[in-house]
């Protein structure tokens, strides 16, 4: 009896260090990127010229990302799990929320074709659609980072996490595994007649034992926007935070 207990008491330590082991294994490790060429600076406007610069994914993973500078609206979708690679480029050049234009880049062809009648590739309804599904990090058909509204909701709920800026807040999220190192930043703020800002960073997921960088770190990044729906989305933001934020 005695002997069971001392085998059961090893194999309940085995296991107990090593999940000691997993969970510390992630400390000081590198971040590994998902990138195989390509680069997406967020405070650059996407734009036909330059799209044949986006990123690439080292595997076959698909992206979304929003991108509203100014009265300029961009969706770009990065298909390739099936069929042909395609980046896909949606602009609302005025912030009327009507669809100025699309485009396709055909990574394998290196060739872009723009869509004739735009607005019956992408109307009014399904663009807003496609802003709040990468805002709110949730998609049927997009994949956009799963690290948005949802999650900056329950860090809002801690004061600590929160941090006042000018015209609004900054909100953090911190490795658990590692308390020190910074994982994912929300910024947002109504600035009055220059417009608002909203951005979401995710630095990298922990990933088993290692730490990986999304292919798009900023899947929301909105700068002095005039997007109607951004503006009425941070607007929003900036209230329900006031409810838990206190000086």
């Amino acid at each position: 009896m005695k002997r069971k207990s001392s085998i059961c008491l090893i194999v309940c330590l085995a296991f107990f260090f090593s999940q000691i082991s997993v969970f510390s294994s992630t400390r000081g490790k590198k971040i590994r990127s998902s990138i195989e060429k390509g680069v997406y600076i967020p405070a650059d406007l996407v734009k036909m010229r330059n799209m044949q610069k986006l990123p690439i994914p080292a595997s076959n993973d698909d992206y979304a990302f929003l991108q509203s500078i100014g009265k300029r609206s961009n969706i770009v979708i990065g298909n390739f799990k099936s069929g042909e690679r395609v980046i896909t480029l949606i602009t609302d050049k005025d912030g009327d929320e009507k669809v100025d234009r699309v485009a396709h880049w055909f990574i394998d062809l290196n060739r872009i074709d723009v869509i004739p009648d735009p607005q019956k590739y992408c109307d009014t309804k399904k663009f807003l659609k496609y802003k709040e599904e990468i805002i709110n990090g949730n998609s049927e058909t997009l994949s956009p980072n799963p690290e948005g509204l949802s999650y900056l909701k329950v860090l809002i709920r801690t004061p600590s996490k929160v941090s006042r800026l000018k015209h609004g807040f900054k909100v953090f999220a911190y490795d658990t595994d590692e308390p020190s190192k910074l994982r994912v930043s929300y910024y947002f703020s109504d600035n009055g007649v220059h417009g608002v800002d909203l951005a979401f960073q995710v630095r990298y997921y922990n990933v088993k034992i290692g730490r990986v960088s999304p292919i798009i770190n900023y899947a929301v990044y909105c700068k002095d926007s005039y997007d109607p729906y951004i503006t009425n989305k941070v607007k929003k933001i900036i209230e329900e935070t006031k409810k838990y934020y206190y000086d």
